[in-house]
């Protein structure tokens, strides 16, 4: 090998360990961090307070997205009427296991890739709900963020009064556009 070669070599493994020790000195930089992070303000104070503090919080219910469908709706406007098309999912709780629409775990060794779905008599109900809700807004009023924040709140409190054996979370509006 010539002079250079092994002159680049070094270069090389000299700069690598470089870079690995960069990379260690930085985790080891990060950890010492964390070891001393400040304690929270009623751990300081001590006393019952410290004490009387919940570990932790419980974890937020897992929550499916069942996909409603697509929705076609006229909706009213200044100059007559307006269409609306939406592609509608809501997170819903409740769909565990042992119950109808549970999503399927494995069907002949493949993992389902499908969504989680109500049961018949359920997504009818819902579907129902989100037309009325999708209509009884004026096109104005859906032109803005605003406005289809109040029609997914709407959509939310309606579901969660109509199905009340599902927790419905956060409605999605996975498509929207008006003409």
């Amino acid at each position: 090998m010539s002079r250079s070669g092994k002159l680049d070599k070094k270069v090389l493994i000299g700069l690598v360990l470089l870079l690995v020790g960069a990379g260690v000195g930085v985790g080891v930089g990060m950890r010492s961090r964390a070891a001393v992070a400040p304690a929270p303000a009623n751990a300081l104070a001590g006393g019952e307070a410290a004490a009387a503090a919940p570990a932790d919080k419980p974890p937020a219910p897992l929550l499916s997205v069942v996909d409603l469908g697509e929705f076609l709706v006229n909706v009213t406007a200044k100059t007559g009427l307006r269409y609306c098309r939406a592609q509608v999912a809501v997170e819903v709780g409740g769909l565990g296991e042992g119950e109808p629409g549970k999503k399927e775990e494995k069907k002949e060794g493949k993992a389902a890739d499908k969504l989680p779905e109500l049961p018949p008599e359920d997504l009818l109900r819902a579907k129902d709900i989100t037309v009325k809700q999708l209509t009884s807004s004026d096109f104005e009023t859906l032109q803005t963020t605003t406005g289809r924040d109040e029609v997914r709140q709407r959509i939310s409190v309606a579901l969660n009064k109509a199905l009340p054996r599902y927790k419905i979370g956060e409605v999605l509006l996975v498509s929207f556009v008006m003409q």
